[in-house]
């Protein structure tokens, strides 16, 4: 049975599997990087989870259920005399979806308290209003084309320098 990834990447073929019983197949999980899905370099840190919900015609057509950056990505990003800020929160999108949203802001210098704390409720206000604005389809679709986090980046260079302003993970809760 061929798996199929959403239509954001025009339905290409993620893999196959041999199942006795198709409807088995409905709720499996599949990890693909983004650089296999765009052939784009610079999109090879992203790994997207993709989770079947319907079989139709020996086809199984996926979801797009979360996304993360690969770990060496973020150890390699992170330097000394730098700051690291991460957040994890819920919002709710505009076609009440529950996400999990993790960012991840790194400063180009190192800091105070009083301005990290300000670049943290920063970004997290900026997540929060993009967000509940968008619908899920629309969010991932910010997420691929980096829209959110240049837009982040924009809101947090008023506060102080920002080097790196990405989204650490990206999950689908409801």
């Amino acid at each position: 049975m061929v798996i199929l990834a959403t239509k954001e990447f025009n339905l290409m073929e993620l893999g196959e599997t041999l199942v006795a019983e198709p409807e088995s197949l409905i709720g499996k999980k599949v990890v693909v990087n983004l650089f296999h899905l765009t052939n784009d370099m610079k999109k090879q840190n992203v790994k997207i989870h993709f989770k079947v919900h319907q079989i139709q015609d020996d086809k199984a057509y996926t979801e797009i259920v979360g996304m993360n950056m690969v770990e060496a990505f973020l150890k390699r990003v992170v330097k000394r005399a730098r700051n690291r800020l991460d957040d994890s929160f819920e919002i709710t999108t505009k076609d009440n979806i529950k996400i999990r949203i993790k960012p991840l802001i790194i400063t180009k210098n190192e800091t105070k308290g009083s301005i990290l704390a300000a670049l943290h409720a920063k970004s997290r206000e900026f997540f929060t209003s993009a967000i509940k604005e968008s619908t899920y389809e629309q969010v991932v679709g910010y997420m691929l084309t980096n829209e959110l986090q240049k837009k982040l980046r924009d809101n947090l260079k008023k506060i102080y320098p920002v080097a790196v302003s990405e989204i650490r993970a990206l999950y689908k809760l409801s």
